[in-house]
């Protein structure tokens, strides 16, 4: 791609067991343009194990309908932390200027306490609530929102409001 046009480099840094081994020189190659590099999209979904499938976890979390969660996964919101907590140090190494994690929602995979639960299959780090999900209005972190927020959440709250007291004290 010819970026001379473009101000920025943007691009999908999702890493998975395909790319790890690579993942920080395909990140390095970004920078040969001699422009600021924004992480555009990077993430991984909701189950153990999600982050070794990077951007396509939502594939390997559904049947092949592309609606049924397979029955086998196992929730572990910590999977996006322990994602997150890898990749940060990796992008604030290298000079990345901007990351965004993909996504803040999965509207169309909203969680369920129980039963299959399409939350499994999101990025989002909030679980998104309707009237089937069996969250009871008065145990939630904001009652008045459809969403309840999940551990990537607090962490990635956690490390802005770190980053914001470096920059102020600096």
């Amino acid at each position: 791609m010819d970026w001379g046009p473009f101000d920025i480099v943007g691009l999908d840094a999702f890493r998975g067991l395909r790319n790890a081994a690579t993942y920080r020189d395909d990140l390095r190659e970004a920078f040969t343009h001699g422009k600021p590099v924004a992480v555009m999209e990077v993430g991984c979904c909701t189950f153990r194990g999600a982050g070794d499938y990077g951007g396509s976890g939502w594939y390997v979390a559904m049947e092949p309908d592309g609606v049924t969660p397979k029955p086998d996964l196992v929730r572990d919101e910590s999977e996006q932390v322990r994602y997150l907590d890898e990749l940060m140090p990796v992008f604030e190494d290298e000079g990345v200027d901007s990351v965004f994690w993909f996504s803040f929602a999965g509207y169309g995979t909203p969680h369920r306490l129980s039963g299959p639960d399409p939350d499994l299959a999101s990025y989002g780090i909030v679980k998104i609530l309707d009237e089937h999900s069996g969250y009871p209005a008065d145990g939630r972190t904001y009652p008045d929102m459809p969403w309840e927020p999940k551990e990537a959440f607090h962490a990635l709250a956690n490390r802005y409001q770190a980053s914001s007291r470096r920059h102020r004290t600096a």
